[in-house]
């Protein structure tokens, strides 16, 4: 086991020494203040974590993953480093500081990979940990496991100039701790941090959450944009609970369906004004929901050609889900309920 997590992880090796007596240690030699080449980083099929490098920051002082001159060759844009106070890996995005005597892991795409670690991204800093700047354009998910004390953060970001897919300039993918699992799909892939080419209408984002050895877990909105009122919806319970306003408190089971949550972001109706009762509707992988706080409202379904697609008579009360098989797209969707109608937009997506 021990060479085998060398050849797919480590560029080099490290050691850590423990005594049973306490005296003072000598180290003696030359610091070193050059440039390190690494040479040859493989993306190796069918490993754990394909693609993913430990790499440790060579000069005595700490480091800036943006500033010098730094030559990534196929090195996604956003390391990642161990969180000991959360016991999982964590995002270094923005302008990230990475202390002495620390590790970090890189991704490098299929066809391998080298990286150079320039002098001159040696920076004074006497932080114990690495300081991270906050997402400017996303938000920031926390699952927490308060029995443990450990939790996982996972970012949604928006560019324009990003896919749905991954992107090695936008995207990083999960990797896990000792948290529990938390993290966005796209494309059937978890990432910890997803960035998404704009933020539309009823956008709906998957999020998969696999539980630790605890059974208890909260997830918290820690960041949000500006004006965004977030829902998260939670497919075993059949709720949805506003994210934005409060953390959400739930249990897991071993067993629970990896895919158990949807974060959705908000509702646009057309023509309603504030004190209209919002009644929720969002379409995913080919199935629409519907948060009915009415008890009894028709619901139909028509595309930008007016042709009706689907029209069913609610009477149940809190969400409801029925199967919508449509192409990707803009469908309009008109509710009826005690005498009041409302037309709203959805987005049919898929994972």
């Amino acid at each position: 086991m021990e060479g085998s997590f060398e050849t797919a992880f480590f560029v080099g090796r490290g050691y850590l020494i423990a005594n049973s007596a306490t005296s003072t240690k000598t180290f003696s030699g030359i610091l070193n203040v050059a440039n390190v080449p690494l040479t040859g980083l493989p993306n190796t099929p069918g490993q754990t974590y394909t693609g993913w490098h430990l790499v440790g920051n060579p000069f005595s002082s700490a480091i800036k993953w943006t500033q010098g001159t730094w030559a990534k060759t196929n090195v996604g844009t956003f390391p990642q480093i161990w969180n000991k106070s959360t016991a999982s890996y964590k995002v270094l995005a923005g302008g990230g500081v990475v202390p002495a005597q620390n590790g970090f892991m890189i991704y490098v795409a299929d066809g391998g990979g080298s990286l150079t670690i320039p002098a001159n991204a040696r920076v004074h800093s006497d932080s114990a940990w690495y300081k991270n700047s906050a997402t400017k354009n996303g938000i920031v998910l926390v699952a927490n496991d308060p029995e443990g004390k450990t939790a996982q953060e996972s970012i949604i970001n928006f560019n324009p100039a990003a896919t749905e897919d991954f992107d090695m300039e936008h995207d990083s993918y999960f990797m896990a701790g000792f948290a529990p699992m938390f993290y966005s799909i796209s494309h059937n892939k978890p990432f910890a941090l997803n960035t998404l080419p704009e933020l539309k209408d009823e956008i709906v984002v998957p999020i998969g959450f696999v539980k630790n050895q605890s059974s208890d877990f909260t997830i918290e909105l820690s960041q949000n944009m500006p004006g965004q009122t977030l829902y998260l919806v939670d497919l075993k319970t059949n709720t949805e609970h506003k994210i934005s306003e409060s953390p959400y408190t739930f249990t897991s089971a071993n067993g629970d369906n990896a895919n158990r949550f949807l974060l959705r972001f908000g509702t646009t109706g057309i023509g309603e004004t504030p004190t209209t009762p919002k009644i929720n509707t969002w379409v995913y992988n080919n199935m629409l929901y519907v948060n009915n706080p009415d008890g009894n409202t028709q619901i139909e379904v028509f595309d930008l050609a007016g042709k009706r697609l689907l029209c069913k008579q609610l009477t149940g009360l809190g969400l409801q889900s029925m199967p919508l098989y449509q192409p990707i797209g803009l469908y309009l969707i008109k509710l009826s309920s005690k005498g009041k109608t409302q037309m709203l937009k959805a987005n049919v997506i898929m994972n």
